[in-house]
């Protein structure tokens, strides 16, 4: 990406390359807003309350565990473990997220940039037509373009090979999470709980908005290259 930067000298060039470069880096904030928002906001919401444990004649209160651990291994009823698993697991969240906006991200990125490049080869063949040149430099820009227009495929075809595993195994969790989440959003409507189902929805949102980013950004590299 470095040395197509450096290849393109052109202001007009560097204009469309800058147009691409900027939607990616707006789809891979907000594909970081989304995700990080929906898994802390469904973090938050469910550890927020306090309920109320009875132990032998003593109550005591704990915020339940966004993912419960099993009481014979770590007992989290009690502070301040109930605190530590509480910091433990939110940070187990980022993490988490943090890979599938990484993946996501890179996607974005790395297509925009692809299609920066697409479209500055579209752009010097209008030119090399409408100028008609019938000399030696009309053969050279010719050259000039089919050679980058392999370099771009050679990109494109190295960004598949690095991206189709991640974007195969982020499809298949989220679509594992949303049918998981489609279930707990059904009984929570049952019991209508508002700030289960809130947080439900907007995880539900969060995991369809990553399956529609990496949908979008190959369907937009199929029809560049085919264009």
């Amino acid at each position: 990406m470095e040395e197509d930067w450096k290849i393109i000298n052109r202001f007009e060039d560097r204009e469309i390359m800058l147009q691409y470069a900027k939607f990616g880096r707006f789809v891979a904030g907000i594909c970081g807003v989304i995700m990080h928002g929906g898994a802390f906001l469904f973090s938050i919401a469910k550890a927020i309350k306090t309920v109320p444990i009875t132990v032998g004649n003593e109550t005591f209160r704990m915020h339940p565990m966004t993912c419960p651990i099993y009481s014979k291994i770590i007992d989290t009823r009690f502070s301040p473990v109930n605190e530590i698993a509480l910091i433990v697991q939110f940070l187990s969240t980022f993490i988490v997220s943090s890979s599938t906006v990484g993946g996501c991200s890179l996607a974005a990125v790395f297509a925009m940039h692809a299609c920066g490049q697409l479209n500055v080869l579209c752009a010097w063949l209008h030119e090399l037509v409408e100028n008609q040149e019938k000399n030696h430099k009309a053969e050279r820009k010719l050259a000039v373009i089919v050679e980058h227009h392999l370099r771009v495929l050679s990109f494109i075809a190295r960004v598949e090979s690095i991206i189709n595993k991640i974007s195969l195994a982020e499809l298949m969790g989220c679509t594992i999470n949303l049918c998981l989440l489609g279930y707990y959003l059904i009984m929570a409507w049952a019991d209508f709980d508002a700030t289960k189902i809130a947080s439900y929805v907007n995880v539900y949102l969060s995991m369809a908005f990553n399956i529609f980013i990496f949908c979008y950004i190959g369907e937009i590299i199929a029809e560049q290259v085919i264009y």
